[in-house]
């Protein structure tokens, strides 16, 4: 593909990505905040629900709480192939995520006590964020993701 061709696609992907947070906000930080905002790549604020940030609480261990920055973001990775997403976030962030779906799935939620040994998941499946999304709706974005020219470089010469 061409280099023009390529800056465009880049181009085109920055702006449908206006969305996304410039900066993600601790969890504890937005429970005390008179705002429950944070400001988008364009610059105007996106507001996340209360009871989407006290459902988060009631889910994650009090020490976990200064390590989640909302909102979560999960990544349409085109490079991926169809329907794949990452989570872009700590571990703590992608044990969450997958706890909550775990528990609206049917199942208990995975175990807290057991994060140290689990062996994070970055990658999850259209279903999987159908499910997080109709949950936290205003806590988690999709952006779009594609493979870079310095990855492509870099895949190239191994």
């Amino acid at each position: 593909m061409s280099s023009f061709i390529e800056r465009m696609i880049e181009r085109d992907i920055e702006s449908i990505n206006d969305h996304l947070p410039t900066e993600r906000v601790p969890l504890s930080e937005l429970f005390e905040s008179k705002d429950k905002a944070y400001r988008t790549k364009k610059g105007e604020p996106s507001v996340i629900r209360d009871s989407e940030i006290k459902m988060i609480m009631e889910h994650t261990p009090l020490e976990y709480h200064g390590h989640v920055r909302l909102p979560i973001v999960l990544l349409r990775r085109i490079d991926l192939g169809p329907g794949i997403y990452s989570i872009s976030g700590t571990k703590v962030e992608l044990f969450l995520i997958h706890h909550l779906i775990d528990k609206e799935i049917g199942g208990n939620g995975l175990d807290w006590g057991r994060i140290s040994e689990w062996t994070p998941q970055e990658r999850i499946v259209r279903p999987q964020v159908q499910v997080i999304r109709r949950i936290l709706p205003s806590a988690t974005c999709i952006g779009f993701a594609t493979l870079t020219k310095t990855r492509k470089k870099h895949d190239s010469s191994d």
